[in-house]
C-alpha cells in the first residue's frame, strides 16, 4: 500500500515537472513569435506541429497573440470551481442547464 502511495506521489512529481516544463516552453515561443515577431520561432513552430510534436492547440497558442498559455487540465479545473462559485452565491452558472 505504502509502495503504490509513493509511487503515485513521484508519478504526480514528474507530472508536475513535465507540465512547467511545456508550459515554459509554449511561452517562450508565444514570446518570441507573437511579440519579437520571431520568423525564424514561427518556422519551428510550424514544423513542430507537422511532426506532430505540437497539436493544434499548442500551435495556436505559440501563433496567436490573442491565446494565453495554459494547461487545459487547469482550465478545466478553473471553469469548475466558477461553476460551483457561482451556484453557491446563486447566480447563473454558464454550461449548465
Amino acid at each position: 500500500m505504502k509502495k503504490r502511495i509513493l509511487r503515485e506521489f513521484i508519478l504526480e512529481q514528474e507530472l508536475k515537472k513535465f507540465k512547467d516544463f511545456w508550459y515554459s516552453i509554449m511561452s517562450h515561443f508565444h514570446e518570441r513569435i507573437c511579440y519579437d515577431k520571431d520568423n525564424n520561432y514561427k518556422i519551428v513552430s510550424d514544423d513542430l506541429y507537422k511532426n506532430g510534436v505540437f497539436d493544434s492547440n499548442d500551435n495556436e497558442i505559440a501563433n496567436n497573440i490573442a491565446r494565453k498559455v495554459t494547461i487545459q487540465d487547469e482550465n478545466k479545473q478553473r471553469i469548475k470551481r466558477k461553476i460551483m462559485i457561482l451556484d453557491f452565491k446563486g447566480g447563473k452558472s454558464y454550461g449548465r442547464k
